[in-house]
């Protein structure tokens, strides 16, 4: 990674992490879903340097988020971290498969909401549940893609704001 690269990754990183343990404070529409606003960061770095600098701000979304709520090695953080990673690993071939010309911000954050929820479905039934969950996927998921839906808006009316990304 070259100068500029690192620091927009830190900058990022660190607003994805100061948007998500601000989220963890806030009254949840449903208690078992949040916006996600720090993925924002990821799905703009995602398109200013790529998958690999996406990556590095997602992890230094959790590892700095998880630090601040303490979050970090419990059950639930590491599900949703995981989770996080299965959405990274789905948005960056989104934007790969597709080309950032066919699908913007809005439908690489739904797909990447989806992955988020099918995976997080299965690692708590799996792991913590210890029974499939799958029936109460809908009331989870949905909003999640929903949120996602949200999280790809609030990306797509900052990116033409960010000069780094118009000079790319």
């Amino acid at each position: 990674m070259n100068t500029g690269t690192i620091v927009r990754v830190s900058i990022l990183g660190a607003m994805a992490a100061a948007l998500t343990v601000v989220e963890t404070m806030l009254p949840r529409p449903v208690p078992w879903v949040r916006l996600g606003l720090g993925h924002a960061a990821v799905l703009v770095s995602l398109w200013s340097d790529g998958s690999g600098p996406a990556l590095a701000v997602l992890l230094l979304k959790i590892i700095v988020a998880g630090l601040v709520t303490g979050l970090l090695f419990e059950p639930a953080g590491l599900l949703s971290a995981m989770a996080g990673v299965a959405a990274w690993m789905t948005m960056s071939g989104v934007h790969a498969a597709i080309g950032r010309n066919l699908v913007g911000p809005v439908g690489v954050s739904a797909s990447g909401a989806l992955a988020f929820g099918l995976v997080q479905v299965w690692l708590f039934g799996t792991f913590l549940v210890h029974e499939p969950l799958w029936n109460w996927g809908v009331l989870i998921i949905v909003p999640g893609i929903a949120a996602g839906v949200v999280t790809g808006l609030l990306a797509a009316t900052v990116m033409p704001r960010l000069h780094w990304i118009r000079d790319h």
